[in-house]
């Protein structure tokens, strides 16, 4: 019942509204969701007096899967498992059915596999100190990148995991629990041990999202529209106010903000809570912040018109990545990538990945590399143009 209330209201205030009957489960849970973010009472942003007009739409076109590489299986969706991807150290890596995967980028096929874990364990991969690092419910495991070998596995015993790599080291969210009583800490473990060599504190128990940039570490807020600056030498955390809007509240296990990364000169903040002009009025929804570390401030904003739910950040190729979720007027739903030029802040391409939930995106070696879960492919288009 409440669903189909959802579903109603939306059918109101949702401009692709009338596509709603039949929607994919996909579809509807990206609706639901939209729906609920137009329910918001309109609040003005803070330091602005007039809203920022939506911009020009950008159609997205599909990634051509005959350019794609066949990794394995696919994935089963019931069965919570990861298709992670990251680049580095030569050649892109991904995790599938336990199997860490070696793909040779410049001739577009598999040359090794190294057995990391079960299945259903395999949560992320990452880079740093030199090595591959495969993040597991249980442990992250080391692998050397040229010989394949597994260099051990470091427990995690219900404490934390990798969250994010920078500076050639991982960075490890603990934080205590319940919620409501706690603090985070952020370590810092360096390869190839992953010793640790620094504790950072931070001042919230709930963390979207973690990006490592020079000297300090920046996390979104779990409480409310605030990114924190955490200098590694120390001193007190300095929090950043973002211009979205705050109340209500997002709904439990939901966050102001999506995600953060640095790059070219900033920080950037993927946000579902932003305020734009639109035809029909004010429209509540996606938009990428970038953030001015010298001034701690919001810069410059992009409404993310033709994206319904956001989902991750990336950088490289001199571009800002965002992947999210994107209603088509058939009633289906699918996972864009859309490119911002980081100087101009403007969508200047856009790819359509498909409609697989757990899609995973990584840039570098010349390319946009995507997960598809459903296929068990590894997808790219060319980054350098």
């Amino acid at each position: 019942m409440v669903l189909v209330g959802l579903v109603a209201a939306l059918a109101v205030e949702h401009p692709r509204a009338p596509y709603c009957a039949g929607l994919t489960p996909a579809a509807l849970l990206v609706l639901v969701g939209r729906a609920q973010q137009h329910a918001l009472p309109v609040a003005e942003p803070p330091v602005r007096t007039t809203l920022p007009a939506l911009p020009v739409t950008v159609v997205a076109r599909p990634l051509d899967a005959a350019a794609g590489l066949h990794i394995g299986p696919p994935v089963d969706p019931l069965g919570g498992e990861a298709f992670p991807v990251a680049v580095g150290e030569g050649a892109v890596w991904v995790v599938l059915h336990g199997d860490l995967v070696r793909v040779d980028p410049f001739r577009n096929r598999v040359v090794a596999r190294v057995r990391v874990s079960l299945p259903e364990q395999a949560v992320d991969v990452l880079l740093a100190g030199g090595t591959v690092w495969v993040a597991t419910s249980v442990g992250v495991v080391g692998v050397d990148p040229r010989t394949g070998r597994v260099l051990g596995t470091v427990p995690t015993s219900g404490r934390g995991g990798p969250v994010a790599a920078g500076n050639g080291s991982l960075w490890w969210l603990v934080c205590e629990r319940p919620a409501a009583a706690g603090r985070c800490r952020l370590l810092r473990r360096d390869p190839p041990t992953l010793a640790v060599a620094a504790v950072v504190s931070v001042p919230e128990a709930e963390v979207p999202g973690v990006a490592v940039d020079g000297g300090s570490v920046w996390v979104l807020s779990g409480n409310g529209p605030g990114l924190w600056r955490l200098r590694m030498a120390g001193g007190a955390p300095a929090r950043v106010a973002l211009p979205l809007v705050t109340s209500p509240a997002p709904a439990v296990a939901a966050a102001h903000a999506t995600a953060v990364a640095a790059g070219f000169g900033a920080v950037w903040v993927l946000t579902d809570l932003y305020a734009a002009a639109s035809p029909s009025g004010t429209r509540i929804g996606p938009a990428l912040l970038r953030i001015d570390p010298a001034a701690g401030r919001v810069a410059a904003a992009l409404p993310l018109a033709d994206l319904d739910r956001p989902v991750a950040l990336a950088i490289g190729a001199r571009s800002v990545w965002v992947q999210g979720w994107q209603i088509h007027h058939d009633t289906t739903a699918s996972v864009v990538v859309e490119r911002v030029d980081p100087a101009t802040l403007r969508v200047v391409e856009a790819f359509d990945t498909g409609g697989d939930a757990d899609s995973r995106m990584a840039v570098g070696l010349g390319s946009l590399w995507v997960t598809r879960p459903s296929t068990g492919d590894l997808l790219h288009v060319d980054a350098d143009g």
